[in-house]
């Protein structure tokens, strides 16, 4: 083998080395992508189970019945998060999670999730909110909540924030009841 097909396989090893780093760095990048991705999907859904289980929970410990109610009846904003349980005494402890009964309850709750991805730090707020801009937690009461549930991992470039805005308005429509005054002539809740 003379010097020329030396020097050619050389340079054919040279390419062939240079390809197979393009491709591994490629294949590395697509991974990382890959984790990141499903890092960013637990987050959301971890941070989206905690809204699907308060959609479950009261709007307010003050709201009594289904009539429209004045905001000024709802906790105060300085007074959002878990409640005190009264016990026989008038006193008692707080409500704890998985207990709450309505949905400012969660403000302020903090836990540490250990999976086997890694730990996940949830924090969630609560507070009012106008319809007007449903972004920004305003001081007074109003008929809106919105939960801000805040997911963060060492792996995840920034944290994940998930929010919902939770509205308490109800009609109070005057439905007419039917009469009772049915003459046989046509069949209740027909009409033809």
């Amino acid at each position: 083998m003379g010097q020329r097909e030396l020097l050619l396989v050389l340079g054919a090893l040279i390419l062939f080395g240079i390809t197979m780093l393009n491709t591994t760095r490629y294949v590395a990048d697509q991974n990382e992508s890959l984790y990141l991705l499903e890092f960013e999907y637990y987050a959301v859904s971890l941070a989206q189970s905690f809204i699907e289980e308060a959609k479950t929970k009261a709007f307010d410990a003050n709201f009594v019945n289904t009539t429209i109610q004045v905001p000024d009846d709802y906790t105060d904003p300085d007074s959002l998060g878990v409640d005190a349980v009264p016990d026989s005494l008038g006193i008692g402890p707080v409500e704890v999670y998985p207990n709450y009964s309505d949905i400012d309850d969660y403000n302020g709750y903090a836990i540490i999730d250990s999976t086997s991805r890694g730990e996940f730090t949830l924090n969630i707020q609560v507070g009012y909110v106008t319809e007007a801009d449903p972004g920004v937690v305003v001081g007074v009461r109003t008929f809106y909540k919105n939960m801000t549930v805040t997911v963060s991992n060492h792996y995840l470039v920034s944290p994940v924030q998930v929010s919902y805005v939770f509205g308490n308005i109800t009609l109070n429509e005057n439905i007419e009841e039917p009469s009772d005054a049915n003459d046989g002539t046509e069949e209740e809740g027909y009409v033809e």
